[in-house]
C-alpha cells in the first residue's frame, strides 16, 4: 500500500467518523430539545395564558379547570380535566337542531363531535390528550381548530333549518 492509499483510506474513516458523531449530536440535541418544550399535563392558568397570548377572547369562570371563550359573540367552554391530560372545548346551543343535521356534520368532520343533548340541544365538543406530550404550537393548533369548528358548525346548522 503506497501513501496516498492509507490517506484516502484514513479519510473515509475520518469522514465516516464525524458523519456518525454529527448524527448522534443531532439526536442527542432534538432529543433534548423535544423533551424540554413538551406538555403533558396543563392548568387551567396555563391554558388561560396561552389562549390570551392568541389573542383570543378567554377568561377564568372561577370554576376550577373551566374557561369560557367569547367566540362571535357566543360563549363556549375549555375544560381542563383528567388530572391536566386532557383539554376539551364544548358548545351547547338552546334551540333544536335536526338529527340529520348533526349526523351530516359527524360524516363528514373528523376533529370535532356534535350530538344532540337528552334536552334535545346541539351541542359540539373536541378534545385534545396530552398522553406522551404535545408541543405549545400543537395546543395553539387545537385551539384555532375549535375555533374554526366552532364557526362552520354555526353556519352548518344555520344552513339546515
Amino acid at each position: 500500500m503506497n501513501g496516498s492509499m492509507r490517506l484516502d483510506l484514513f479519510g473515509k474513516v475520518i469522514l465516516r467518523l464525524f458523519a456518525v458523531l454529527g448524527v448522534v449530536s443531532m439526536l442527542s440535541y432534538a432529543g433534548s430539545v423535544r423533551a424540554e418544550s413538551l406538555i403533558t399535563t396543563i392548568t387551567t392558568d396555563r391554558l388561560l395564558n396561552i389562549m390570551t397570548g392568541e389573542g383570543y377572547a378567554a377568561s377564568s369562570t372561577g370554576r376550577p379547570g373551566q374557561l369560557l371563550w367569547k367566540i362571535d359573540g357566543y360563549s363556549a367552554y375549555v375544560y381542563v380535566q383528567g388530572d391536566g391530560q386532557i383539554i376539551k372545548f364544548r358548545k351547547g346551543f338552546s334551540g333544536k337542531a335536526s338529527l340529520a343535521a348533526v349526523n351530516a356534520w359527524n360524516r363528514t368532520k373528523r376533529y370535532s363531535t356534535s350530538f344532540i343533548d337528552s334536552k334535545g340541544r346541539p351541542n359540539l365538543k373536541m378534545y385534545l390528550v396530552l398522553d406522551g406530550g404535545v408541543s405549545e404550537a400543537h395546543v395553539k393548533g387545537y385551539l384555532k381548530n375549535c375555533r374554526t369548528s366552532f364557526v362552520v358548525w354555526v353556519r352548518h346548522l344555520r344552513a339546515s333549518q
